[in-house]
């Protein structure tokens, strides 16, 4: 799950290579070990950097390609090769990088840059946004900047105007063409205010702005993908009700018109960070953590317009139960709904191609043979969040749009279809807060979460 998330892993040779001949492993690496071998120094790599390597005798692992593409060497006769594996990387090098004679080799730092790969363009503003330091490319602030607030239109007030200016008009013509009847007259005329102003009470008004505060809980909930071998492989094999999902999110709490508030959790064990304030409110004043049959946070006091904006993390069951195994034409998958929420807008990202699964009710089960050749692939270069903003589905309400919107951006960034797409991945939405629960005397909880699935088929 690191690497799938954009960690590293580099495996290195050397005499104990039995782990690496594991199954789990083999899933993970770009070759096959085939064994050992005594060579004389590293003639490839001493090509390859430019830098001559002492010809010493020295052991390395004997591998051929399997997924990926070869650094340093030939494909039966490699001394460096990698893999995408999700966001991350695995990185197989055939000799042991501590060992006589590359851990004094001057071309070490060469190797290491084309092992770790730095990139030059680092997206510090996101960085600088999940550390709260960068207030303005903070998801909620992106939320906050977007028309979330559900104002009348222009032209139902247009009409209001319009039947109102007309109705008084047309009362004062009939009273001044009759000369009598000037008490009737006046009469509808107060009749007339009455009905337009209850009229723009009822449907002119943002109920938003009448509440303590408009709660906002942002979350990006990453399941985790249930290996069969490994899960078969255990003592005592998990079942569906062991599987557990990371949540993560933002809780933006803003208040119109101020006043006093209290979260409840769904979850004791969240970790929750305050990330920064805006506005006149009393950050300054302690917060209270209550533990009894719920987890309630209180305390909160926000002046009028202020806003208060906190990171949460937390370990929830997993929402899902997903199987997939990979066929000579593309990938057969398998997706539970073990939630009571339906999961919207299903979707699987592999290969640059998006797969669209549609919608999961609660206690129903999908299964899908996804066949790569099939599916065209235009929409490949375009950004993931702009294709799957795309296929999010047309039912859902305006600010409903805004969230996912704003989910999807900060999660895949701008990365294209085929970058985050080389191992399937799973995309749905649940329309319900992953963090906080209703309780009395809270305002609207306005909750959006993108499930996100990093699926590891066999022999992928």
């Amino acid at each position: 799950q690191w690497v799938l998330r954009g960690g590293i892993l580099v495996v290195a040779g050397d005499s104990q290579y039995a782990l690496l001949q594991e199954p789990r492993m083999r899933q993970l690496l770009p070759v096959e070990v085939l064994g050992l071998e005594e060579v004389h120094g590293l003639p490839a790599l001493a090509s390859h950097y430019g830098v001559p390597v002492p010809d010493v005798p020295l052991v390395q692992l004997r591998a051929r390609l399997t997924a990926g593409e070869v650094l340093v060497g030939t494909p039966e006769a490699l001394l460096l090769a990698q893999r995408s594996l999700g966001h991350g990387r695995v990185v197989f090098l055939a000799a042991d990088y501590a060992a006589q004679p590359l851990d004094t080799w001057p071309g070490q730092k060469a190797l290491w840059n084309d092992i770790l790969q730095p990139s030059d363009q680092v997206d510090y503003g996101r960085v600088f946004a999940e550390l709260g330091l960068l207030d303005d490319s903070h998801p909620m602030m992106k939320l906050l900047s977007r028309p979330i607030l559900n104002y009348p239109s222009h032209t139902l007030l247009s009409m209001i105007l319009i039947a109102y200016c007309s109705s008084l008009a047309l009362i004062f013509w009939w009273m001044r063409r009759r000369g009598g009847g000037r008490r009737r007259g006046w009469v509808s005329v107060a009749a007339t205010v009455a009905v337009a102003s209850v009229s723009a009470y009822v449907f002119c008004q943002e109920r938003g702005l009448r509440e303590t505060a408009l709660l906002y809980d942002l979350s990006v909930m990453e399941v985790f993908y249930q290996n069969q071998n490994q899960n078969r492989n255990r003592k005592h094999p998990a079942s569906a009700n062991d599987l557990y999902a990371r949540a993560r999110g933002h809780l933006g709490v803003f208040s119109p018109r101020g006043g006093d508030l209290a979260l409840t959790f769904q979850r004791p064990d969240t970790i929750l960070r305050h990330t920064f304030h805006r506005g006149m409110g009393k950050e300054y004043e302690r917060l209270n953590l209550r533990l009894e049959a719920e987890t309630v946070l209180d305390g909160i006091k926000l002046d009028p317009w202020a806003l208060r904006v906190m990171s949460v993390d937390s370990m929830v069951p997993a929402p899902l139960h997903v199987q997939a195994e990979r066929h000579a034409t593309g990938i057969t998958i398998r997706v539970k709904n073990r939630g009571s929420v339906p999961l919207q807008g299903a979707a699987v990202l592999y290969r640059g191609r998006l797969f669209a699964l549609g919608s999961i009710a609660p206690d129903t089960e999908l299964f899908e043979d996804l066949y790569v050749s099939l599916q065209s692939s235009e929409s490949q270069y375009e950004t993931a969040w702009q294709a799957l903003y795309k296929a999010r589905g047309s039912r859902t309400g305006k600010s409903a749009r805004y969230l996912q919107e704003v989910l999807l951006q900060h999660y895949f960034g701008e990365a294209h279809l085929s970058q985050v797409s080389q191992t399937p991945l799973l995309i749905g939405w649940l329309p319900a807060p992953a963090t906080l629960v209703p309780a009395a005397g809270t305002p609207t909880i306005r909750g959006m979460t993108l499930v996100v699935g990093y699926l590891a088929p066999q022999n992928l």
